[in-house]
């Protein structure tokens, strides 16, 4: 009898480190429910997503984009299983300031991605979270202690008619020389901290490729923002040790 309830706690215990592990991805908006209304991002035309990260150091974030921000993020925390929960450090949200929409103050993509950044902003209660698997998509469903729901699957089933900046940067981690290349030209690279301050810039470089020699920064997590001839940027983590 013991041997058998020994087995089904470890089962069980399998089951929630499968939800925990899975968590850590990509995900793509399919749907918001706040305060009982349902919102498709596919009727706006604009497709939020949200990134759950696990870096080296067993430090776990959360990043999304707001109207104002395209890259917003901050610490997930208390990562429970049995219920499946965790926490948002609201006090250490850091944002790039780039406006992801244009079209303020009341247009179809400051509606869609204004209603997804407020289920997560300024809640201190834990998120409830669920995961499924049904082939080789995964669907998950996030929901604030307000009641409203944020669906989201591991495929981009729409994407936008765009063609984002396309940035590779190696090796992440990093100990002393970084590698970053686009096929745009590169003009000026910039190094945030996590409180999203700048703390090395690189510019005029006027190439698709750059060099960033990082060794006599801290280990840690940072950030590096990359802007293009054309004015494009974009910001990637990156982990230092």
């Amino acid at each position: 009898m013991k041997k058998i309830v020994l087995i089904l706690i470890l089962l069980w215990g399998m089951k929630g480190f499968s939800q925990e592990e899975d968590l850590f991805q990509l995900w793509y908006l399919t749907q918001i429910t706040v305060e009982g209304i349902d919102y498709f991002p596919s009727d706006y035309g604009f497709f939020p997503k949200i990134e759950i990260r696990e870096d080296p150091a067993e430090v776990y974030t959360f990043t999304m984009a707001d109207t104002h921000s395209d890259f917003c993020i901050t610490y997930l925390e208390n990562l429970q299983s049995n219920p499946n929960t965790f926490t948002l450090d609201q006090t250490s949200w850091t944002q790039n300031p780039n406006n992801t929409c244009t079209d303020f103050p009341d247009g179809p993509c400051v509606t869609i991605y204004g209603k997804h950044a407020d289920i997560y902003y300024d809640m201190i209660q834990p998120f409830t979270y669920s995961i499924e698997q049904n082939g080789d998509e995964f669907t998950l469903e996030i929901v604030n202690a307000e009641g409203n729901h944020a669906y989201y699957s591991s495929i981009a089933l729409t994407q936008p008619e765009f063609s984002p900046l396309q940035v590779t940067h190696y090796p992440n981690p990093v100990s002393d020389v970084l590698h970053i290349h686009s096929p745009d030209i590169i003009s000026k690279v910039s190094v945030y901290d996590i409180q999203g301050k700048v703390i090395k810039t690189v510019s005029g470089l006027n190439s698709n490729t750059s060099k960033i020699n990082l060794s006599t920064l801290q280990n840690g997590v940072y950030f590096i923002k990359v802007q293009t001839k054309s004015g494009a940027s974009k910001l990637r983590r990156l982990v230092k040790k």
